[in-house]
């Protein structure tokens, strides 16, 4: 007969192994499970006090004395601190036995209608760790008014763990800095700036630090121009700090409120040769949209930041003022004494170029994009600038070459390929309408083991989304023609049109390949524009000739055709606007220099030609930076007696600038290319010493944008800002946002913003 150390009674004990020590305790059955917590039929986890797990008060049969001891001390101490916490939560608790068990009844909580306790807590073995957690959670109040060393025990501890919320318990002394992160964090996220008015958000902010200002409208305002000031003269030093030269793109917008603005962008390769880029000015414009008033409003901008005496190129879209901004440029920067070649440093948008292109390729198949609901006021006002940018009436020729009895048969077969389409169109306007049929389509994706996709529209000013549209549909063919088999009131595509729609994607997806890979912001595109529109117009030419190859010629095959020569054409008359240093850049592109010349047909024969026209800028870059630190002359030059006599020195004399000056290039030129998957820049910065001139050329050359995409991502964000419930911004105030937006998304956010 042993006591067990639990209820002290004396019983027939059960011996059970421990899991840790693998000792044996002795405990009564029935009291096992007050002391584990595990249920009955689990005894062999048993856990004893020499492992110090669970602190689990019990005696194995092989404790010392002294443990013995230590435990009953720390067992007495225990006891007595849970007598001082029941009397000292006495004032809070009612105790009652209910069900043989002691529980505590919260006095703070009441009682409910009834009469009963709302809030009953049990306390086994008389344990007040229960009411001290409810205090805690609910009454917070009284648990730190009655324990207040522990409440301030834990909030030293959670403030050593919990790191992620030290920086709302410290107030920043800098109170510049504070005003920073708001208005960075309200211009990045295109908050308005009344965001903090109401209650609610001020007591959002003061639960975590009441210290926070949070500023009104007007304050917020005051703010934001404060710190766009600093911004912007941080942008200054940046610029000014930059020794090579600097590119820019510039376009015009229309939003809501009917006014117009510029978008600026500038674009530098740095000392580390990491291409840079961001916003300098979103500006208003005076309401002409004229080349001069653009010529001027760019000036004015330029020469605040002191770089109008840097300008490498400026890109723009194909708009004629353009050719009017940058010859009235030219004559502005001459006031100044600098020159600006309005042909060599005016750059075509190339995607703007493609958009042309395209739009000649499906007004001729007669394929339309859908001006319908989706399409908006903005997106009209869009299609109007499109069309006045293009420079030059089409020639409606384009079916003199066909005998008059065929034309009629002709066109039938374009109101074919449009019919095609619009009937496409027409189908996935009905499933995006129909809950219940889009559901269905899903289902039939999964029965073929298709990648459901939303069925997309189409928008009239964006050539691409006609191509999404159409790719979208193609890739669900199967899944569509089982959910028109199993709908009446969807018309099905048959097989012949699926062929079509198949034959209009492979070419328009050339298209958009090229268009992506020329509109990138952050690497290098002058170069890889001039090959992907040769290869595009190799493609283009490639199958023109396949289909009048053909044995026998469709009345589509003959519109394809003419469709592909109509869009080459355009292309060709466009790239013959381009200057020379498009193909300068592509010498200066170290995977292709001149070889890259006769890869392509077009460049083929300009070969020559562009050498020289590289060599002579190489000239003036080599005249301007070449330093000559030693004398042409012999060091120490004997006299003649006369000029009869040989001149031996002359074979020591060191060769002149102008015999020199062609080794780099020869030697450039000659050198083995790098890898096709070579990074440009990353090249340039490990041989710049190498080849010095040519890598002071790169610089200044290979930052130009090969489009005006840039200058146009500045409109996506000004129609966030100036939305129909913020219309009333002032001209000062939209530009202020958006140009604080765009410092805090570029690569050089922590020298502009300061905010890493």
């Amino acid at each position: 007969m042993t006591n067990c150390p639990i209820c002290v009674n004396g019983h027939e004990p059960s011996q059970h192994s421990c899991i840790i020590c693998s000792k044996f305790v002795h405990l009564h059955e029935q009291c096992s499970k007050s002391v584990d917590g595990e249920e009955e039929g689990s005894s062999e986890k048993r856990i004893c006090l020499e492992c110090d797990h669970r602190n689990v008060e019990i005696f194995t049969a092989n404790c010392f004395e002294s443990e013995k001891t230590a435990v009953v001390e720390k067992n007495e101490k225990q006891t007595v601190q849970q007598d001082d916490d029941k009397q000292s939560l006495k004032n809070f608790f009612h105790y009652e036995k209910v069900e043989d068990m002691k529980h505590g009844f919260c006095l703070i909580c009441g009682k409910d209608e009834s009469g009963n306790y709302k809030t009953k807590i049990p306390m086994k073995a008389s344990n007040t760790t229960g009411l001290k957690s409810h205090l805690q959670r609910h009454h917070r109040k009284q648990y730190e008014k009655l324990f207040p060393l522990e409440t301030s025990r834990k909030k030293s501890s959670n403030t050593k763990l919990q790191s992620t919320l030290d920086r709302f318990s410290i107030v920043s002394e800098n109170k510049c800095t504070t005003e920073r992160r708001i208005v960075t964090w309200v211009c990045f996220k295109n908050l308005p700036k009344s965001f903090f008015d109401d209650r609610e958000t001020q007591n959002f902010f003061a639960f975590f630090n009441k210290n926070i200002p949070v500023p009104s409208k007007n304050q917020a305002n005051i703010m934001i121009k404060e710190e766009f000031k600093k911004m912007q003269k941080n942008v200054k030093n940046l610029l000014e700090k930059n020794k090579s030269k600097f590119a820019f793109t510039i376009d015009a917008w229309s939003g809501k409120t009917r006014k117009s603005y510029y978008g600026v962008t500038v674009h530098y390769i740095d000392k580390n040769w990491t291409l840079n880029s961001f916003a300098i000015d979103f500006s208003p414009s005076k309401g002409k949209h004229s080349g001069l008033d653009i010529a001027h409003t760019f000036y004015e901008i330029a020469k605040f930041y002191n770089i109008h005496d840097k300008i490498a190129g400026i890109t723009v879209d194909n708009a004629a003022a353009n050719i009017k901004f940058t010859s009235e440029l030219s004559k502005i920067l001459k006031n100044d004494k600098i020159d600006f070649d309005p042909d060599d440093q005016h750059f075509r948008c190339l995607a703007h170029v493609l958009n042309l292109s395209v739009q000649d390729i499906l007004k001729l198949m007669e394929v339309e994009c859908y001006d319908g609901e989706n399409c908006s006021d903005e997106e009209e006002e869009e299609e109007e600038e499109e069309e006045e940018k293009e420079e030059e009436v089409d020639d409606d020729d384009d079916l003199d070459n066909i005998p008059d009895y065929e034309i009629e048969d002709f066109e039938s077969k374009q109101k074919f390929i449009s019919n095609v389409v619009n009937k496409i169109r027409k189908l996935l306007k009905k499933i995006r309408n129909s809950e219940k049929i889009s559901l269905r389509l899903e289902a039939c994706c999964k029965v073929f083991d298709i990648k459901y996709k939303v069925p997309l529209s189409d928008s009239k000013t964006r050539w691409n989304s006609t191509f999404d549209m159409l790719n979208n549909a193609y890739q669900m063919k199967d899944a569509l023609d089982q959910l028109c088999k199993t709908y009446d009131t969807l018309t099905c595509v048959e097989p012949s049109e699926w062929i079509l729609v198949g034959r209009l994607l492979e070419f328009l997806g050339d298209y958009k390949r090229v268009s992506e890979r020329i509109s990138g912001e952050k690497y290098v595109t002058l170069p890889g524009a001039v090959i992907a529109f040769n290869c595009l117009l190799d493609r283009l030419e490639k199958k023109s000739f396949e289909l009048d190859e053909q044995e026998h010629l469709n009345e589509i095959d003959r519109i394809l055709i003419l469709a592909f020569q109509k869009g080459r054409d355009k292309l060709i008359n466009h790239y013959q606007k381009c200057n020379w240093i498009y193909c300068i850049s592509l010498i200066l592109d170290p995977r292709s220099k001149a070889i890259g010349l006769q890869k392509t047909g077009w460049s083929r024969e300009l070969h020559d030609e562009t050498l020289d026209k590289f060599k002579s800028v190489f000239k003036i870059y080599y005249d301007k930076y070449f330093i000559d630190d030693c004398t042409e002359e012999p060091a120490l030059k004997k006299c003649r007696k006369s000029e009869e006599d040989l001149d031996f020195d002359i074979l020591f004399v060191k060769p002149k600038k102008s015999i020199v000056w062609m080794n780099e290039i020869n030697k450039y030129l000659e050198d083995p290319r790098p890898d096709s998957d070579t990074d440009i820049l990353l090249w340039w910065k490990l041989h710049a010493n190498e080849y010095p001139i040519i890598a002071r050329m790169a610089r200044d050359i290979l930052c130009i944008p090969a489009t005006s995409v840039p200058a146009e991502r500045l409109f996506s964000e000004a129609s966030l800002v100036l939305t129909k419930t913020r219309c009333s911004l002032k001209d000062d105030s939209l530009r202020e946002l958006i140009c604080i937006n765009r410092w805090m998304r570029s690569n050089n956010r922590e020298e502009i913003c300061e905010i890493k």
